[in-house]
């Protein structure tokens, strides 16, 4: 973009000395945008100006939608087998060795 902008600037600057100054100004702030951007100034000023107990309900809200939403898309694990058995969680395949 900011060679596109400086590319514009010497063309345009030619035919359009009033383009001149006003793609200088429109290219400076874009400068200034990535400079911020790229340094994390901004972020960290966004960062600071929320609290950890609003983070932490919202953090909290989100996991309760999670789980909701969850609990309606995937079934839960049985626990009884079809025959209506308690289901095993261990093997019984090494019981030979005990």
């Amino acid at each position: 973009a900011m060679s596109t902008m400086k590319g514009l600037k010497s063309s345009l600057g030619r035919f359009m000395p009033e383009a001149d100054a006003e793609l200088t100004s429109m290219t400076q702030t874009l400068g200034g945008l990535m400079t911020d951007s790229l340094s994390g100034d901004s972020f960290n000023t966004m960062q600071s100006d929320v609290s950890n107990e609003e983070t932490d309900a919202i953090l909290q809200e989100a996991s309760t939608v999670a789980e909701q939403q969850t609990d309606e898309k995937f079934p839960s694990i049985p626990t009884t087998t079809p025959t209506g058995l308690p289901s095993q969680t261990t093997s019984n395949s090494m019981n030979f060795l005990e």
